[in-house]
């Protein structure tokens, strides 16, 4: 009998599901939704409010035709029966989640099991779905979840903290060891928060979340707000309009989020700037260019990035931890992959592993369906990389460093040390001091043997002379 597993990372901006089989060498992989891994979460209704219409990028793209109808960051509303009106009708947060997570369902039996359902797969096989939530969620949500996903038609469906899902993950990877006592910290950037929590790992006893935190207001739809609002008053003075219509509105939100997402691209690539172009408005039938700079960006900002690191101080208060008792941090979620985030980090835990997948939006989702696996397998039933892709990169580096000692870039001897106050000041690195001693006393060598040599030359070359002087006598 074969066994599925299904991890499921239910994103407010973005949604991704995994699976992996019952077998040690079966790898954790996302599962393609009309050719993408990562799918909006983002749905839009019939008027009636039944039926699903269409849901991910075409629903976002598409949700200027019907904003009323387009529901988008409803995650958050998840089990608080609030309720968002259609027409005369109504649907919660749970009843959105269930409709678009159905589609999702139906999608994946037509990509993997040749249109079977999942309830047929599970009569022959055992299938297993798990869910992630975030750690500091009640239990009224994280229940609600559940019943969101069954309802939704994934069998056997299990719930699981989030952040131990990066930690699954990253131990497949090879890059975290599970029988090391140690405390993770796994920052997740996400579209609505961010969410904080530290994981306690000790040998021979299941990863735990030992302490959690949220940051409500420091989300990635908050840095999009800010821009959209700014685009918007823009707008609004350029046209004379008091105000937007709901269409344009969407429409430019969409917009802020991609180039927001494109400027962290273009400055990792040494850019400092990114352009989007609106496509025409209805207060205006005409395009609208946006140009965002990095100064722009930060200024505009400048309060979100400043309160970036409160719910990790917040976190570690909980805890009473120290930040130099972290040994590793962990990056998820689609605001991750901004550029400012390994340099913050890598600040407060300067001596701490940092580990950020080329994807933060895929380590969850994946991480969830090993979960799944380990749920029914044991820990056994997960064979881990050897050595991941980082680990055979830094090993190479270090390699190639120690083969370079004493044979090239003497002259960056320097490296810097704190000093008591922690500030900074120039070192001696003492690996390529000691290369350059060693270099140095190999020249001084070589200049006496050239010596030598020249010395012993010129009295044999006279010997020869005064030989020669005497024979021709």
């Amino acid at each position: 009998m074969q066994q599925y597993f299904f991890g499921i990372d239910f994103g407010t901006s973005t949604t991704a599901i995994s699976h992996t089989k019952d077998t040690p060498s079966s790898a954790p992989q996302l599962i393609e939704i009309e050719n993408n891994k990562i799918v909006e979460t983002v749905l839009r209704v019939s008027p009636d409010a039944k039926q699903v219409e269409m849901i991910g990028s075409e629903a976002w793209v598409n949700a200027y035709d019907a904003p009323e109808r387009t529901f988008f960051e409803f995650k958050e509303k998840i089990g608080s029966g609030e309720k968002y009106p259609i027409d005369g009708q109504s649907l919660t947060a749970d009843g959105i989640g269930k409709l678009f997570l159905s589609r999702l369902r139906e999608k994946i039996e037509q990509t993997i099991f040749n249109k079977k359902t999942l309830s047929e797969i599970a009569r022959a096989d055992k299938v297993t779905t798990v869910i992630g939530f975030p750690a500091e969620w009640k239990e009224v949500q994280k229940k609600a979840t559940l019943q969101m996903a069954s309802g939704a038609g994934f069998p056997n469906v299990f719930g699981c903290d989030e952040p131990l899902g990066a930690i699954y993950f990253h131990y497949y990877q090879g890059e975290l060891d599970l029988d090391k006592e140690q405390y993770v910290l796994v920052y997740d950037f996400g579209g609505g928060a961010t969410n904080t929590a530290i994981v306690a790992i000790k040998p021979g006893v299941d990863p735990r979340v030992h302490s959690v935190a949220v940051a409500p207001n420091l989300g990635g739809k908050h840095y999009d707000e800010r821009i959209s609002g700014d685009v918007a008053g823009g707008i609004c003075m350029q046209t004379g309009n008091a105000s937007l219509l709901q269409e344009d509105i969407v429409r430019i939100r969409r917009h802020c989020r991609q180039i927001k997402e494109r400027l962290s691209l273009n400055i990792e690539n040494r850019m400092d700037s990114a352009q989007e172009t609106i496509q025409p408005l209805k207060c205006n039938n005409s395009d609208h260019l946006m140009t965002l700079s990095k100064d722009n960006f930060e200024k505009m900002h400048s309060d979100l990035l400043s309160d970036f690191a409160e719910p990790i101080w917040h976190v570690l208060g909980k805890a009473s931890i120290q930040a130099k008792e972290i040994s590793m941090v962990i990056v998820t979620g689609g605001s991750g992959k901004f550029y400012f985030v390994p340099e913050k980090l890598k600040k407060i835990f300067p001596d701490a592993t940092f580990l950020r997948s080329i994807n933060p939006q895929e380590c969850i989702a994946k991480g969830l369906s090993l979960y799944a696996k380990i749920r029914a397998c044991g820990r056994e039933g997960v064979k881990p990389k050897i050595k991941s892709e980082t680990n055979q990169l830094i090993q190479k580096v270090a390699k190639q460093k120690k083969s370079s000692i004493g044979k090239k870039r003497l002259n960056q001897n320097v490296q810097t040390t704190a000093d008591g106050k922690g500030q900074s000041k120039p070192g001696i690195n003492p690996v390529a001091h000691e290369a350059a001693k060693q270099k140095k006393s190999g020249v001084g060598n070589n200049i006496l043997k050239s010596l030598k040599w020249m010395i012993l030359t010129a009295l044999f070359l006279l010997f020869v002379f005064v030989v020669l002087g005497i024979f021709w006598k």
